[in-house]
């Protein structure tokens, strides 16, 4: 998790003992996500159904990385449901821009 590491030396105290000064300095991971949740999807009659039938999907690992391939294969299925259901809504929303 560290890229780097160091370790020096501080000035000897009253006691006779050197201090240590360990500094780590850890990778800074930021993104964008660029999901983008519309309420369209919220006020679909058949919303519930396809909630429903793509978020049951079994996936057997640790609880982390359960929810991660869940929603990851949830999110491929959102994208293929808007498509059919709502066409290219991001154009339509990129051209109201």
């Amino acid at each position: 998790m560290c890229k780097s590491t160091s370790c020096s030396t501080l000035l000897k105290t009253i006691s006779g003992h050197y201090p240590l000064l360990l500094e780590f300095k850890t990778f800074e991971v930021s993104f964008a996500s660029n999901f983008k949740f519309y309420r369209m999807w919220a006020l679909h009659n058949d919303r519930n159904e396809f909630i429903f039938t793509n978020w049951i999907k079994r996936v057997i690992g640790c609880p982390m990385f359960v929810l991660i391939t869940t929603l990851k294969t949830f999110k491929d299925r959102l994208k293929v449901w808007n498509s059919i259901v709502f066409g290219k809504v991001y154009n339509y929303v990129k051209d109201a821009d």
